[in-house]
């Protein structure tokens, strides 16, 4: 093997040139040098920001990485005739970076820090709250598992099982991210039903934050507003689904908008609760005056699980982020992807030992269970909502 210390040979045994530019030093050219995989690493580094800048509203930057990804030579036997463009590690290393690239980008980050809110306040220790919390703790993986282009390696380079299982285009991993939420959204929903009370305190609720929500600077001069106008209006569409439920007025908003009220209530979901069920007459959460007097709060003797009317209070704000949450299927390409992540995951999901003998299951049978309900209701478009 040629030394890495040659000072006058390329890489394929050509005549160096630009001999002014220092390279980094290794002792060995494999991940026995310390110095190689720092390099490595850096390469790596180099495509992800290279990558960030083709981000464009249409996508242009997954379609540059997926071309990148396939045209990458890094043997001469990958095509004959033609030198390659870098040693078979390099390219490995960039063909792996640029995967990274586009599936990192489909994950929709304020979505899944919206569930993961959720998940934490009020959702009680069900199986299938129990399999929202697995599925959110792994979703990255879970996403790069379901969109692995390799046919003989899984996402840690060990041999593929399962291969009877189909797994989603990387090109449609944006829309198989979203059918996951959608399992998570399911799984948080509260099948129990509503009784009167608790649709007494919902009505006070959406009353009370569809008149204290600021989505305009002219609303309350001298305020910075809630959210945008876009988000606000999604909001009071899915505060007025709650009186009466049922209807879907929440649907006609543009997703944007939705998640950015879901993903700024879920945030605050803790003090947006603590205001709608403020007992104080005078004071804010914060020892601050009161204003708009004239709108009526959720009257509540304490503040905590034991009153009825709190717990009535939290349950609604959760149905009002869980509605802005809702990931629909709005294309036939959409659809035919959220059938794939659904038949997939089904098929992939462990929960009980004697399924593969030695691997320690993914999760709880019970939580198993009701995972592979609430893919059932991803691929076929079903709704739940008290």
């Amino acid at each position: 093997m040629r030394s890495p210390y040659t000072q006058d040979i390329g890489v394929y045994f050509d005549p160096l040139t630009q001999t002014e530019l220092r390279r980094v030093r290794c002792s060995r050219q494999d991940e026995a040098d310390t110095r190689y995989r720092a390099a490595k690493r850096g390469l790596r580094r180099v495509a992800v920001d290279l990558l960030e800048g083709f981000e464009t509203s249409d996508g242009v930057w997954g379609q540059t990485a997926l071309y990148l990804r396939d045209r990458i030579q890094g043997t001469p036997e990958a095509k004959p005739g033609r030198e390659p463009d870098m040693r078979p590690e390099a390219a490995s290393a960039m063909k792996e970076a640029l995967r990274s690239v586009v599936l990192k980008k489909a994950i929709d980050a304020p979505g899944w820090v919206a569930l993961r809110e959720l998940a934490s306040r009020g959702a009680g220790e069900s199986a299938a709250v129990g399999a929202a919390r697995r599925l959110i703790g792994n979703h990255e993986n879970v996403l790069f598992d379901v969109c692995n282009p390799s046919a003989d390696e899984n996402i840690v380079g060990s041999p593929l099982t399962q291969l009877e299982l189909r797994r989603v285009p990387i090109a449609h991993a944006a829309e198989a991210d979203a059918a996951m939420r959608e399992a998570v959204r399911l799984l948080l929903a509260d099948a129990a039903p509503v009784g009167d009370d608790e649709r007494g305190v919902w009505a006070q609720l959406a009353s009370y934050l569809e008149g204290r929500i600021q989505d305009t600077p002219e609303q309350k001069p001298g305020r910075t507003p809630d959210m945008s106008p876009e988000a606000g209006a999604a909001m009071k569409a899915a505060l007025r689904e709650l009186v009466p439920l049922g209807e879907a007025e929440v649907e006609v908003h543009p997703r944007a908008a939705r998640l950015d009220a879901a993903y700024k209530l879920c945030l605050n979901f803790d003090a947006v609760l603590k205001d709608v069920t403020n007992p104080s007459a005078d004071q804010n959460i914060v020892g601050v005056p009161l204003t708009q007097l004239e709108l009526r709060r959720v009257r509540c003797a304490s503040q905590d699980n034991s009153d009825a009317s709190y717990c009535a209070a939290k349950r609604g704000l959760r149905e009002v982020a869980l509605r802005l949450l809702e990931e629909k299927a709005e294309t036939p390409e959409q659809a035919e992807v959220r059938t794939q992540v659904a038949a997939y995951l089904q098929g992939r999901i462990q929960d009980h030992a004697e399924q593969r003998p030695g691997r320690q299951p993914d999760m709880t049978t019970r939580e198993g269970e009701a995972m592979k309900k609430a893919l059932r209701s991803v691929s076929d478009g079903s709704r739940q909502s008290p």
